[in-house]
């Protein structure tokens, strides 16, 4: 690509429960292994550098906004420093995702918006302060944007539908694998139904403790853990929920990371996600990586899915997820394995970040012979 640089931008990769967090890391890793002009700029506590990783102070001032002077200068130095950019940019809302799109000129801007322009994103949260930055600012940004880069056809069903003409690239997160996974876990006695997510409203978390009713009288061998940070309010009405109910085998675990998450996932016999809402669903990913089947709804982008790879599909009302979960313990040992395993070689085929920085690399070409 000559001396043109590539610089991803996203506002924070220090919370680990973050999608992005590992996501947008691991792809620019896996794009600066073979390319020496690509960059990635967060925020942090203070502005440093390692490497090709550029962290920039949050200011006090507008600090939920993601506000930062260091960027701020960065940024407009640019604008005069002769070198071509490709602004990829993750995220929307937050200052830096808003700077690089408004000040960088001799530039492209790739938007990856990461779920944030689903019909649930913009009803969620701060709907008044989402609506005000979208009319003044952030609706010009994205319909300017050259390319919008997708992880799901849901993804690019929703942007569509906002009116953006431009070019939509589906490329999809990539998963580390770390060999071909044993499946000691399903000869056990007792098996387990997994969630491991935020437990957030959107994850739709009541609704799955609302089959849970129903599925522990059917299933009396199978037990539910949920794992996630349990400092919310929604948190705390999910384990007032399992214990006016009176459920038992279900047990609100906290978060896991790194290897203890991994063994987590591993150590399940089924995984589900019965989000209202996804852009990617990173968590399916990670538990078809180690050969565990998967329930997904079909608002998480997955809507491909079948038992040929790696699980099936519902929808997210509590019915639906108790015909589909009750479908998928019923099965023996042995059809479970097998549905895992043709979700761990979905995910070696298809997920590997080494192919998916290659489809990457190739939108950048695409785009600088036009600059």
């Amino acid at each position: 690509m000559g001396s043109l640089k590539v610089i991803h931008v996203v506002s924070s990769t220090e919370n680990e429960a973050s999608g992005p967090s590992y996501s947008v890391v691991r792809l620019f890793q896996s794009l600066a292994k073979d390319h020496d002009n690509i960059s990635l700029y967060s925020l942090a506590n203070a502005t440093a550098h390692d490497g090709h990783r550029l962290y920039f102070k949050r200011s006090n001032l507008f600090y939920k906004f993601g506000f930062s002077w260091d960027l701020l200068v960065r940024i407009w130095r640019s604008r005069g420093d002769g070198e071509k950019y490709i602004f990829h940019s993750h995220g929307l809302w937050m200052f830096p995702n808003l700077v690089m799109a408004l000040l960088a000129s001799n530039s492209r801007h790739i938007l990856a918006p990461r779920g944030t322009l689903s019909v649930w994103a913009f009803k969620s949260g701060n709907r008044f302060f989402k609506q005000l930055i979208w009319w003044l600012l952030q609706k010009k940004i994205v319909m300017s944007a050259y390319a919008i880069h997708v992880t799901s056809a849901l993804e690019a069903k929703e942007i569509r539908a906002l009116g953006y003409k431009g070019i939509i690239e589906n490329i999809p997160n990539g998963v580390d694998v770390l060999g071909k996974p044993s499946y000691e876990k399903e000869l056990m006695g007792s098996r387990r139904l997994l969630f491991l997510s935020r437990i957030h409203e959107k994850k739709n978390v009541r609704g799955l403790i609302d089959a849970w009713k129903v599925l522990s009288c059917e299933f009396p061998d199978w037990s539910l853990d949920i794992y996630g940070p349990l400092d919310s309010e929604y948190a705390s009405e999910c384990q007032d929920t399992i214990d006016e109910l009176g459920l038992t085998r279900v047990k609100m675990r906290g978060p896991v990371f790194g290897a203890e998450k991994s063994k987590v996932f591993s150590s399940a016999a089924l995984f589900i996600l019965p989000s209202f809402s996804e852009n990617f669903g990173m968590v399916i990913a990670e538990a078809m990586s180690v050969g565990t089947p998967v329930v997904v709804t079909r608002d998480c982008g997955w809507e491909h899915l079948s038992e040929q790879t790696g699980g099936i599909v519902s929808t997210n009302d509590t019915p639906s997820l108790i015909r589909n979960l009750s479908f998928m313990m019923s099965k023996c040992p042995s059809e479970l394995h097998a549905i895992g395993s043709n979700g761990y070689n979905y995910v070696v085929e298809e997920l590997s970040w080494s192919k998916l920085s290659i489809r990457m690399h190739d939108l950048y070409k695409q785009i600088s012979a036009d600059m």
